[in-house]
């Protein structure tokens, strides 16, 4: 069997992804602090075996108001 790029793409994910699905980031997901952010996105990445980084924050003024964080090897 051939397999092109997307279909082994997703063949490593769904083989090596066993994370609890109560622990995967879905759309829509509101926390009341930053720092919750980053224990529950920290947490997800340790179980998800993969690092994050602090791809942009907006702020206005001292506030954050924005913030994404991406996998530590994006675009690598």
């Amino acid at each position: 069997m051939e397999w092109n790029g997307m279909e082994w793409n997703r063949y490593i994910l769904e083989s090596k992804c066993v994370v609890d699905k109560q622990f995967v980031p879905k759309i829509g997901m509101t926390f009341k602090t930053l720092e919750e952010v980053g224990k529950f996105y920290k947490d997800y990445s340790k179980l998800a075996s993969f690092y994050t980084k602090i791809r942009n924050t907006t702020q206005k003024g001292d506030e954050i108001k924005n913030q994404q964080i991406t996998c530590r090897r994006e675009g690598k």
